[in-house]
């Protein structure tokens, strides 16, 4: 499985490859009042209005042991940009902080307990956990975080 790998808040992560239609630089958006604090709002691009979702809203957490001192570390992001993805008929922006590398994935094991956490009530946002260089990556599930349900049921000030 292709995974576009991403990272967001010094962390990594990955969506499937097969659902990215595009890799953007940060986009104009239109902010939505009343919306859940993780829509950022809307976007024409290249005449297809969509919705942009910042990721960093979620309040992921992973935790992991195995990493020490020697393990390299992330610094701030310098190069944002926007995923184009899409879930059936549902085509949105995901900002992320900066886009790795697309890579062959070829063992995901489900969410281990207490390796990826997530603040957010509403449903699993992870389809597992892979490692790429002993550094774990977290596949997050599409069908979740682009769910009008998902979006619609999160209350404004949640997610911040």
């Amino acid at each position: 499985m292709e995974v576009v790998l991403f990272t967001l808040v010094q962390e990594r992560y990955g969506v499937p490859a097969n659902q990215v239609e595009s890799i953007e630089p940060p986009l104009s958006v239109t902010r939505l009042p009343g919306t859940a604090a993780f829509v950022m709002g809307l976007t024409n691009l290249r005449g297809t209005v969509i919705p942009v979702i910042d990721l960093r809203k979620f309040g992921w957490n992973t935790h992991v042991e195995h990493l020490n001192a020697a393990d390299e570390v992330f610094v701030e992001a310098t190069e944002e940009r926007v995923l184009v993805v899409h879930v059936g008929e549902i085509t949105a922006g995901l900002r992320v902080d900066e886009v790795l590398d697309v890579m062959n994935v070829d063992f995901v094991r489900e969410n281990p307990s207490g390796m990826i956490e997530t603040q957010a009530a509403q449903g699993d946002l992870f389809d597992g956990i892979t490692y790429l260089e002993q550094r774990p990556v977290g596949l997050i599930r599409l069908n979740t975080v682009l769910n009008p349900t998902f979006v619609l049921a999160t209350r404004p000030g949640e997610l911040r």
